[in-house]
Parts: structure tokens; sequence; C-alpha cells
């Protein structure tokens, strides 16, 4: 069982409008998340424009089970990436959001929730990886999830303080979106109705989607809610 703070945060996340035709199962408390070896994404199999989406199911916030079937409809797909403990994502999601906001007639969108990029312990990219200078300076502290409950709870606490206008999915107790999109936090993936690979941008900063910067960020583009 979970203590409180996270059965509150979770059922404060709910999204009433959230609704899934291929839903089915709410995930078990005692569910837990593979752990992730250090990784380097340039070393995972990475989906190139033209190449179908891989076959993966995620959680919505009310810890029901959702294939990627249901996601495809008419329209093409985006899906765009974050976890709380980036702080490029944290400090984008306002600007993010507001260009995405733009294409919402022309595209269904998705938020994934991964995990932790820059957790106390336990950075998919290694030690030195673990929390950061912008986290602690935020008094962002933050454990790398061990279950599928704290993962989908961290979700809804991001969906809530940043206003996450996007319907909200949570990968998956083995990470499958994660390592098989070579998606980091801040990622952006657009899919065709056909389920194909269009268009993927790795780090949104200031201006938009683009290759991966080296420059820091110097002043939050946004303020945490207290």
């Amino acid at each position: 069982m979970f203590p409180l703070v996270y059965r509150l945060s979770f059922l404060c996340g709910l999204m009433p409008f959230m609704v899934f035709t291929n839903c089915f199962a709410q995930v078990d408390d005692s569910l837990r998340i593979v752990v992730v070896d250090t990784v380097k994404l340039s070393q995972l199999d990475r989906l190139n424009p033209g190449d179908k989406f891989p076959p993966v199911y995620f959680y919505n916030l009310k810890g029901e089970k959702c294939g990627s079937d249901s996601l495809f409809k008419a329209k093409p797909v985006i899906f765009i990436t974050g976890s709380y403990s980036c702080p490029i994502f944290r400090y984008n999601t306002k600007r993010m959001y507001k260009d995405i906001r733009r294409k919402s007639k022309n595209y269904d969108i998705y938020f994934v929730y991964l995990l932790e990029a820059h957790p106390l312990a336990g950075s998919p990219y290694g030690r030195l990886r673990d929390s950061s200078r912008q986290n602690k300076k935020d008094s962002i502290f933050i454990t790398q999830q061990k279950y599928m409950q704290e993962r989908i709870a961290w979700a809804a606490k991001a969906r809530n303080d940043f206003n996450i206008n996007a319907r909200v999915l949570v990968d998956n107790e083995n990470n499958d979106f994660f390592l098989k999109f070579n998606a980091s936090p801040n990622s952006y993936l657009e899919f065709s109705s056909e389920q194909l690979l269009l268009k993927r941008r790795t780090w949104y900063y200031k201006n938009g989607y683009m290759k991966p910067v080296k420059r820091k960020v110097k002043k939050p583009a946004m303020e945490l809610k207290k």
C-alpha cells in the first residue's frame, strides 16, 4: 500500500475528460517498475521517419492500461515527453504547450510521463546525472519511482502544476516508450494516422524543438507553484 500523499496526488490528478476506448484493468498497487541500467540514448533503437509505431501500452491517470491502437484515430498524433525532475522540461512547459495548442485542431496530442531523468539517485544517464544543480536550486528532490502508482501520481502532479493541456499517458512498468522510442524527457514525436513516424525532435528550448542544446538554463520560463 502507498502513503496517503501518493493516493491524494493520484486522485487530484484525475482527468474527467480522459476517455480511452481500449483501456482496461486498473494498475495494481504492488506493480513494480523495472530498473533501467545506465544507458546512452544513441545506443538504443531509434525510430526514423517512415517507421511504424511499435506496439506498446501505457497507463492513464486512472491507472488503466491503454493499448496504443486506441490512440490513433482519424488525426495525426503528437507525443511530447517529460518528467518532473527534468529542469528544461519544467521551465519550457508553458511555452511548449502554447506552441502545440495551435496544432490541436489538426492533431491528437498526448503528454507521456517517463521515468525520472534527474532523480536523487538512479538516473538512466548515470550517476553524474543524478539530481542536477538546477533541481537543488529549485528544491526539487525526487526519488526514482519504484511502483507504477507512484509514477502515475507524479504524472498527475506535473499535469496540474504546469497546466499541461494535453491528454496524459504514463510510460509502463517496462519503460517501453523510453527505450523503444529513444525518448528523452522533452522529446517531440509526430505520427500519421496510419501510425508512421513523420517527425521527431529532441529538446524544446526557447523558440521551439531543435537538436540537443549545450546551453545551460539560466532563468525559468515559468514560476513553479508553491
